[in-house]
């Protein structure tokens, strides 16, 4: 028997629905509250930026093992192909929290002091997760005019909706939300880089 006859997929879908709607609310309230004054939610946001998109990374890649292995949604080539780009963001970005939590420096700071202020994991997993949130909205426009793209699978075809939750979320809904949040956050994580690079060459100079 398969985990999805005796599995509800309805908690479950309505749960990373939530998670994906929190995240993008996170973007819009790190975006527009400080212009009204309100700098709460940065404040809170700033120092766990890299903490942030880890859990961020690893929550999209647990979700879409659960959905496949778990509600048996079979993945899409599209699918597949967000996948490329989100699991090694995740891995990445766990590789330097790990760093960062547990030895106080960045993966830089272990190749060469000149570098020491660079979280590389950041710098490879944004290039990544911006370049995912473009297949999915790609994605995601596919399922909402239901076109057979040549390079997908009849029998599981990329306008496949395994869920529509609140009438507009669906699997590659869910991918768009996750790498905006990581793409987001990470480039505001290499800004910081290149300020403290900026800040140390002064100083020496």
């Amino acid at each position: 028997m398969s985990s999805s006859q005796y599995l509800n997929p309805d908690p479950f879908v309505l749960f990373f629905s939530i998670l994906g709607i929190v995240a993008v609310a996170g973007i819009v309230a790190d975006l527009l509250l400080p212009r009204l004054g309100i700098n709460m939610v940065r404040k809170f946001i700033a120092p766990i930026k890299l903490e942030l998109i880890t859990a961020v990374a690893l929550t999209s890649m647990g979700g879409s093992l659960f959905f496949s292995e778990a509600l048996n949604f079979v993945p899409c080539f599209l699918c597949w192909v967000q996948r490329g780009f989100m699991y090694p963001a995740a891995v990445i970005l766990t590789i330097e929290s790990l760093v960062v939590g547990l030895l106080g420096r960045s993966t830089g700071a272990l190749l060469s002091p000149k570098i020491a202020h660079i979280h590389l994991g950041a710098w490879i997993a944004t290039p990544l997760a911006s370049v995912g949130l473009l297949v999915a909205l790609f994605h995601r426009y596919e399922q909402s005019v239901e076109s057979s793209l040549g390079y997908c699978d009849a029998a599981v075809p990329c306008s496949q909706k395994w869920f529509n939750e609140f009438g507009f979320i669906t699997i590659p809904t869910l991918a768009a939300a996750g790498f905006a949040t990581i793409a987001y956050f990470g480039f505001q994580i290499l800004r910081s880089d290149l300020q403290a690079g900026n800040k140390t060459d002064s100083t020496n100079s």
